[in-house]
């Protein structure tokens, strides 16, 4: 069932990502990320009332938990949720979510070894490998593929001029253009990180006493 839920929770993240690059032109990333949030606090507050209801076991939070589990709120919401919003904005959904799970992936196994004491087998290893020269690839092959697309005009699209290396610009121009599309990439790659760590933070705070709905209304 975990790997079931591993699928969903991507098909999830991709669904989600799609939807939030039509919003990317136009709407604020932090307003966004801030909406985005709404729907899981509610949620996890009425899933933390059904346990109190139904289970004689209360639940054990300690507080001196509570400005740590904060702070990896404020990196999920600002690093997560509105970096990865304003990398679809600039470098476009098709670079920024498979560097986004790519950075994610090799993350998380990353956490697993450093924070649980997890153990890499070589299938393991070749897996990560794998899937993130996968992502890689991916990323690429729609790199180019966005700069392939231009607009009945025959000029390229906004989202392509930006991230495409420009031809028609010279010196700061064309300096700044570049760096905005390397800033891109570093803050999708960092929006995966941020993720990772979120997940890492749930499985080390979540117990008996302390249900899953518990850090996911904190975050």
């Amino acid at each position: 069932m975990g790997l079931v839920f591993g699928i969903l929770a991507t098909l999830g993240y991709t669904l989600a990502g799609i939807i939030l690059r039509d919003l990317a032109d136009d709407t604020d990333p932090y307003w966004v990320s801030c909406i985005k949030a709404i729907p899981t606090l509610v949620l996890a507050l009425w899933l933390i009332g059904q346990r109190r209801k139904r289970s004689a076991e209360p639940i054990q939070f300690p507080l001196k938990l509570l400005p740590l589990l904060l702070g990896i709120g404020v990196i999920v919401q600002i690093g997560g949720n509105a970096g990865s919003q304003w990398a679809f904005e600039v470098v476009g959904l098709a670079i920024t979510i498979p560097l986004m799970f790519g950075t994610l992936i090799v993350s998380s196994a990353l956490f697993g070894v450093m924070m649980f004491g997890e153990r890499l087998t070589r299938r393991t290893v070749i897996a990560v490998v794998l899937l993130t020269l996968a992502v890689s690839v991916l990323s690429l092959a729609a790199r180019s593929e966005e700069q392939a697309i231009t607009n009945p005009e025959g000029e390229p699209s906004q989202q392509v001029a930006m991230t495409a290396e420009p031809t028609d610009v010279t010196g700061d121009a064309a300096t700044a253009t570049t760096s905005l599309a390397v800033l891109g990439v570093i803050v999708a790659c960092l929006s995966g990180v941020a993720y990772a760590i979120s997940h890492a933070a749930i499985r080390r705070y979540t117990s008996p006493e302390i249900p899953l709905s518990v850090p996911l209304a904190i975050f």
